[in-house]
């Protein structure tokens, strides 16, 4: 009858922590609405290359641990929209103040200059961006270098395009809330719901353990 029992909560608590990856992963999104500087060939933020004072970026869950989907729908460039940077499977790293944007891929983007069309590459600084989390809101703050690729044969010939964003959200995303639980399910956990993480291995008493959402035995 015990060990059932025992079975059954280790059961539960892995439930929990599949739930907590799930929220993670799929309950949440967040609209930023700010100014978006657009300069050509030199990299200046000032009121010259101020493109809009109300643009709006979307940072989405994908579904998969701590990586989002950033959009930025409607790229106005030389006065013109020229189509949408859309950047995939970003993955977001917490730190005391809100989240780091880790090194990712350039995306290569597929934009429209009036009747010409653009090839070009977009991705988002990850040394530069991060968004800082808060009761009353989250704020962006966003490097994206754009690659005009005007030759894909002579690659001598791009022209960078040097794209940022600040702005705020309405509300928080509960990102921080989100990442917390699944940090937590992440951890090693007896059966009573104490954490052990910093107890080492050789410490513990043996007893069924949940380790990283496995149960094991010690």
């Amino acid at each position: 009858m015990k060990k059932t029992l025992l079975s059954i909560i280790a059961v539960f608590a892995l439930c929990l922590t599949a739930n907590a990856q799930t929220d993670w992963g799929t309950n949440w999104s967040n609209e930023f609405t700010g100014k978006l500087w657009v300069s050509l060939i030199e990299e200046t933020y000032d009121d010259e290359t101020l493109a809009s004072e109300s643009e709006k970026i979307y940072i989405n869950a994908t579904g998969e641990t701590n990586k989002v989907n950033f959009s930025l729908p409607n790229f106005t460039f030389m006065g013109m929209t020229v189509g949408d940077i859309n950047l995939q499977n970003i993955t977001l790293t917490p730190n005391a103040k809100g989240f780091t944007f880790n090194e990712n891929e350039k995306v290569q983007l597929h934009l429209q200059l009036g009747t010409d069309p653009i090839l070009a590459e977009a991705c988002i600084n990850d040394t530069l961006s991060y968004i800082t989390t808060g009761a009353d809101g989250d704020s962006l703050v966003a490097y994206i270098p754009v690659v005009w690729i005007q030759d894909e044969n002579d690659r001598s010939q791009d022209a960078p395009i040097y794209v940022l964003f600040k702005g705020k959200s309405a509300v928080s995303t509960s990102i921080g809330e989100a990442i917390a639980r699944q940090t937590i399910a992440t951890g090693i956990y007896d059966l009573s719901g104490r954490r052990h993480a910093t107890v080492s291995a050789a410490r513990r008493p043996s007893q069924i353990y949940i380790v990283n959402g496995k149960k094991i035995f010690k």
